[in-house]
C-alpha cells in the first residue's frame, strides 16, 4: 500500500474500506500500520471500483467524469450506472 500509486477494488473490498479506514487516521489505538495506509486514503489515492452491484447510497453524490464514468472524488467506478 506504502508504494501503490492507484487501488483497484471490487464492491465488497470498498465497501469494507469505507467502514474502516477513514476512522483510522486520527485514531489514538490504531497501529502505525493502520495509519499509514489511513492516511493514504484521507490524502486522496485514485481509486477504481469495478463493480455492478454498488448502490447510490454506497457512493454517496457521484458526478460524471470527462470518459463517462460516475466519479467520487478521485474516484472511478465502472459497471452499470
Amino acid at each position: 500500500m506504502r508504494a501503490a500509486g492507484h487501488l483497484l477494488l471490487g464492491a465488497t473490498g470498498y465497501r469494507g474500506m469505507m467502514r474502516y479506514w477513514p476512522g483510522k487516521v486520527d485514531d489514538p489505538d490504531a497501529t502505525p500500520d493502520d495509519r499509514s495506509i489511513a492516511s493514504r486514503y484521507a490524502a486522496g489515492i485514485p481509486i477504481t471500483v469495478v463493480s455492478d452491484s454498488l448502490t447510490q447510497e454506497d457512493v454517496g453524490s457521484r458526478d460524471r467524469g470527462a470518459n463517462g464514468r460516475a466519479r467520487v472524488g478521485g474516484m472511478t467506478l465502472m459497471g452499470p450506472g
